[in-house]
């Protein structure tokens, strides 16, 4: 169980990027919106997905449909916004809010977040044609600390390689516009029944 919560985190994480609060006055992003198709590798699979971006970072969707042995085809989302994290699966219907996870903001992080995250600039690189500054950071998911590498194009990752010392995952975008139109109803929180976690 401990491990579909830690992967459950780890994969919002490197697929939205850092959260934020529904109109926070500090933007996350760069960019007002984007629309990011994401693969991500961990436990010897792939998943594939689509991120949303809106409101420099305020609303953010990951939407996946992926294939669950002995479930079958299943479509789901991480929805974050008004700081809070909604896992909606669209196959059975149901929803299970948490706090959004916070982490630091990369495109302006504070000498706070510097020191809480271990923050270290490692160097400049590239994905997609995307200038990206590369770096390095220490946090902790459900008692489990990761170290983390990330490729930060304002702000957002467009490549990310964590370590929790019991499984690794990594992510790398493969399609990326900026300032796209949004369809909102990728942020809207579906009329399903809501199940509150701690």
């Amino acid at each position: 169980m401990r491990t579909k919560v830690l992967l459950a985190s780890l994969l919002m994480l490197v697929s939205l990027g850092l959260t934020a609060q529904e109109n926070a006055p500090v933007k996350k992003y760069g960019f007002k919106s984007a629309i990011a198709k994401i693969n991500t590798q961990m436990l010897g699979r792939t998943i594939e997905s689509t991120a949303y971006v809106d409101n420099y970072g305020a609303q953010t969707s990951q939407v996946v449909e992926m294939n669950i042995p002995l479930k079958g085809d299943v479509k789901s989302a991480t929805i974050v916004r008004d700081g809070k994290s909604y896992t909606v699966n669209y196959t059975s219907k149901k929803i299970e809010v948490t706090d959004a996870i916070e982490q630091p903001n990369l495109l302006n992080p504070t000498d706070a977040e510097k020191e809480k995250y271990k923050i270290k600039e490692l160097a400049e690189d590239t994905v997609l044609g995307k200038t990206c500054v590369v770096y390095s950071l220490e946090s902790d998911y459900n008692g489990t600390p990761a170290t983390m590498t990330i490729w930060s194009y304002k702000g957002y990752p467009m490549k990310t390689e964590i370590d929790t010392g019991i499984l690794k995952v990594s992510t790398e975008v493969t399609a990326f516009e900026e300032n796209a139109d949004i369809p909102q109803d990728v942020l809207e929180i579906p009329d399903y029944k809501i199940k509150k976690k701690k």
